[in-house]
């Protein structure tokens, strides 16, 4: 096994082990169509949040994304956002440090259709790489 490999290994575990500590933490339901990603090096630059979203669903759907610091309370938003049937949206936020510090939780919101929502957690790690997630949605 490579050096790589084990940092990677040893990375997806801390992030489940974050991701659900969290949920249980705070009661929110385990959702296994959100997924978040990101690599641990400690650097003080801007934090870069990628969210995808996937409408599978047979309808297009209206909606927003929302991403909202849990410390500070900043939130950016992309509202009015068409979700095709079958298709994948991106869009990228982008923080400071004072707007989510390193070490910070902050939550990604997917509101969609008719106040339908799906939340996915995340902490500032103040990477060199963005911190993605995957959000799927019927």
């Amino acid at each position: 096994m490579t050096m790589n490999t084990k940092l990677n290994a040893i990375f997806t575990l801390s992030v489940l082990m974050s991701f659900f500590s969290g949920l249980i933490a705070s009661n929110v339901p385990i959702n296994q169509d959100v997924l978040a990603q990101g690599l641990n090096t400690h650097n003080a630059g801007p934090l870069n949040v990628n969210v995808q979203v996937s409408n599978t669903g047979n309808a297009e759907l209206i909606g927003s994304i929302h991403v909202i610091s849990d410390i500070t309370g900043v939130s950016k938003n992309a509202n009015g956002i068409i979700f095709p049937s079958g298709q994948t949206v991106i869009k990228t936020f982008d923080f400071n440090q004072t707007e989510i510090p390193n070490g910070a939780d902050f939550n990604v919101e997917i509101v969609y259709g008719d106040d339908f929502s799906k939340i996915a957690h995340g902490v500032n790690n103040q990477t060199d790489m963005p911190v993605f997630f995957n959000i799927k949605i019927p």
